[in-house]
This record gives structure tokens, C-alpha cells and sequence, in this order.
């Protein structure tokens, strides 16, 4: 594999750690009232760092884009949801979450030269 191939799976690994952290963190923090929005909160700030991340390896520039700017605000507001009448949903949803979090990485528009004539 070559080093190329290595880095643009960076952001897909970042994610699946996120994932993993974030499910066990939601899973210690069932019965502490609202820390249990910990998790969701790990999960969607790492959407939106995993994003910049693979903007910077296709070489764009700029931040977050406005799609993991709405997945993460949808994961928070889900996690809300879920949490507010037992923590328990939460903890079994989270992994649904992070596989949300992925869509953020395949829906990169091409880039595209543009040409002035």
C-alpha cells in the first residue's frame, strides 16, 4: 500500500475511533443526567475535524463544509432527542450515529478546474 493510499484513509480511521470511543463513553456516562451528551459531542466535533481533514488531503482549503456542519448539528440534536427520556436509547443508537458521520466524507463535490475565457 502505498503512502498515498494510507493518508486518504486517515479520515475514515479517525471516524471509526470516534465511533468506538465515543459508543463507550455514551455507555459510562448512561446514568449521569446530561453527560451523557458527551458522546454525540465527541462524535460530531470529529465529523467536522475528520472533514477538514480530507479537504486538506485533496488539497482545498477553507473549514468544516456545510454538510458535516448539518450532520453534526442533526447528530446533537438526535442524541438530544434520544437522551431526554432514556439515556439507555442513546447507547444503543450511537453506532447508527457515527455511521451517519461517513456520508460527510462521500459527498465531497468533484473538484473541478474552471477555465475563464
Amino acid at each position: 500500500m502505498s503512502r498515498k493510499s494510507v493518508l486518504n484513509l486517515t479520515p475514515s480511521l479517525l471516524l471509526g475511533v470516534a465511533i468506538i470511543a465515543s459508543t463507550w463513553l455514551t455507555s459510562i456516562t448512561a446514568g449521569s443526567g446530561w453527560l451523557v451528551l458527551t458522546g454525540p459531542l465527541l462524535l460530531a466535533v470529529t465529523t467536522l475535524v475528520a472533514d477538514v481533514l480530507s479537504l486538506r488531503l485533496h488539497g482545498r482549503r477553507g473549514g468544516p463544509t456545510l454538510p458535516a456542519y448539518v450532520v453534526a448539528a442533526a447528530m446533537l440534536f438526535s442524541g438530544w432527542l434520544l437522551a431526554t427520556p432514556d439515556a439507555a436509547q442513546l447507547k444503543a443508537f450511537m453506532p447508527m450515529l457515527g455511521i451517519i458521520a461517513w456520508v460527510t466524507l462521500l459527498i465531497h463535490p468533484v473538484q473541478r478546474e474552471v477555465r475563464c475565457r
